[in-house]
Formats: structure tokens, sequence, C-alpha cells
């Protein structure tokens, strides 16, 4: 087993399914202390056994990060149980295809609410928890930088994100607190399946024509995260990496 996170304690967001759980399984197979945060407490236990059953350590904590009060708990549980935080994952988010003009404010509210709000939120809270040395992973999509038809309002969550990283990282670097970002393109999840409900079988044949490795999966950007959360990555703040199979080449 790799032991890059050894001794860490590493909170990891939106960690019952798809991208947030394989970054979880990830990083307690090198050795961390995984607290896994999701709303779903069936899903997220699941993971949490799979953690556990694997040999590393895992400690589920249901909680909707999009209420204020429940990050409060959230981050006092953490202190109380853990100490510090070594790794923060901002991973939990949701999507939006949809055209602009049939697209209602408040579901614009909602995906600014979860996607923006809610990661500077948990990020503000845990300050006092990150220590010198300390990571931030914000999980941000090529979708910020690369337009997409009914993809306006998510592109501009995402956006948001990747702004918010590279103004952390200057801001945070005088406590030595690295603040980066993972892009990814496509990766294969149940928020990709339920965008591929929309499509045909030849709309989703173009989109994985147009990442030229094809369609990724959730370890292609663990691993990414785990990267940037290790201290090989110690000399790298307000990077945003893209991982995306050469979609946005």
């Amino acid at each position: 087993m790799a032991t890059d996170y050894q001794g860490k304690n590493v909170v990891v967001t939106g960690a019952s399914s798809g991208i947030g759980a394989a970054i979880g399984l990830e990083l307690a197979r090198r050795g961390g202390r995984v607290i896994l945060v999701a709303r779903r407490a069936d899903r997220l236990s699941q993971i949490a056994q799979q953690v556990t059953e694997g040999g590393g350590s895992a400690t589920a904590v249901t909680c909707d990060i999009s209420k204020e009060s429940a990050i409060k708990d959230l981050v006092a549980r953490v202190r109380d149980e853990f100490g510090q935080v070594h790794l923060l994952v901002n991973n939990a988010g949701r999507e939006l295809v949809m055209p602009l003009q049939v697209t209602k404010p408040q579901a614009v509210r909602e995906l600014l609410e979860l996607n923006v709000v809610a990661t500077a939120e948990i990020t503000r809270q845990c300050l006092g928890l990150l220590k010198a040395g300390s990571a931030i992973v914000n999980m941000a999509s090529v979708a910020g930088f690369k337009g997409g038809a009914a993809l306006s309002l998510y592109g501009a969550s995402k956006g948001a994100v990747i702004a918010l990283t590279r103004s952390l990282a200057k801001e945070l670097a005088p406590r030595r607190i690295r603040v980066n970002a993972v892009a990814p393109g496509i990766v294969r999840t149940e928020m990709a399946e339920r965008m591929f409900a929309r499509l045909n079988a030849e709309q989703v044949a173009q989109l994985e024509a147009a990442h030229p490795l094809g369609f990724g999966c959730p370890r292609d950007v663990a691993l990414s995260v785990a990267f940037l959360g290790s201290d090989e990555a110690g000399w790298i703040t307000g990077h945003v990496l893209v991982v995306d199979g050469g979609f946005s080449v």
C-alpha cells in the first residue's frame, strides 16, 4: 500500500458516489484518514465500508453542505475528532445542462449555492484546521473555460471555482497552504449518465469522439487529486490541472 498520506486527515465532500467516492478510496489506499462527507447516508456508509474492508480508515459524516449550520457542525466534529485537516477536497457539486432561454432563476441560485457558495463556505470554516503544509483541491471542470451549448450556467459556476482557486492560492500562500483545482472532461459517473439520458446514441458517440482518449473514469480524476494534495506537489499552487482525455486540446 502506498503511504503518501500516512497519518494525514483528509476531508472529501460529495464522497458518496462517482468522482468523490473514487477520491476517498484512493486517498485511503494511500494511508490517509479519510472523512467522507455527503448527504446520502446509505451510500456514504457503503463507501466507508469499502475503505475499512481494504484496511483503510474512513469516517462517514452525513452533511448537506449547502446549509451553513450543517457545515459548522461538520467542522466542529472534525476539530473534535481529528484536530486538523491536511487536505480538503471540495468535490461536491451539481450539473445543469439546459439552454439559458428555458432556465429558471431558482435553478441558477441552487447551482451557484452548491458549486460556488458552499465550496467557499466550507473552505472558510475549515481555515482554522488547515495548518502550514496543508492543501485544498477544488473540483472545477473544462466547462469553466471551454464553452458548450446548454452549459452556460454550469460553466459559469465552474469558472467561478477556478477564479476562487487562483485568488485563494495567493491569499493563503503566506500561511503555506496550497490551493489547486482539477478540471475534468466528461467522466462516466451517475451525473454523466443523467446527461447522456437526454441525448441520443449518435450525440453521445460524438461527445466521446471529442475526447481523443475517450471518456474518463472516476479514478483518473482521483489520481490527479491525490497528486495535487500530496507533498510531491509542494511547490504547486493556483494551478488548474486539466484531466480531460484531450477534449480541450
